[in-house]
């Protein structure tokens, strides 16, 4: 049996709800391998209502949420930006996932390939012809997950994980 889901862009009465997902997966993803106070600083940072809502009504940004049949709330979220990419990044008209995120309970049901697949349907609707995203060189999960999806390993660029500075992986595809 598979999960009946759908996917529509964000819009500004779902901030709480992303403000609460952005959270709870980044968390999920990161605290296990880095200091409770380093996660803790970048959502203060990052997710915060206000930073969200104005991410949301920036027109550079598209944020797309993943819902399944049995959730009221979203469980998955990703957020596509335009602007200038890394220098590495050679694809042609190029747009960023710069982030791709699961609700815990909703990963290993098949909800990261719905999404990756909203996205790349997105950068084309919008007329792109390529994507690119940063992960982090110990997620090894994401990397794995990114190259199913044929991405391809371009370079590296410094993240501030709280009062860290790690190396991710830029990655990119065709669209």
């Amino acid at each position: 049996m598979s999960l009946k889901s759908f996917i529509r862009p964000a819009k500004e009465k779902d901030i709480a709800n992303l403000v609460q997902l952005s959270s709870s997966s980044f968390r999920n993803a990161f605290e296990a391998s880095n200091t409770k106070s380093d996660v803790d600083l970048y959502i203060e940072t990052n997710f915060s209502y206000a930073q969200l809502q104005s991410q949301v009504l920036d027109r550079n940004n598209v944020f797309l949420l993943l819902f399944t049949e049995d959730q009221a709330s979203p469980v998955g979220y990703a957020k596509l930006r335009m602007g200038p990419a890394e220098a590495c990044v050679s694809g042609e008209n190029p747009i960023e996932i710069e982030r791709l995120y699961l609700d815990a309970p909703a990963i290993g049901k098949g909800l990261g390939s719905v999404l990756m697949q909203a996205c790349l349907e997105a950068a084309e609707g919008m007329g792109y012809q390529s994507v690119w995203l940063g992960v982090w060189e110990h997620n090894d999960r994401a990397i794995a997950f990114y190259k199913r999806w044929e991405f391809e390993l371009v370079g590296t660029h410094p993240f501030q994980q709280g009062t860290e500075t790690q190396t991710d992986f830029v990655m990119q595809r065709a669209v």
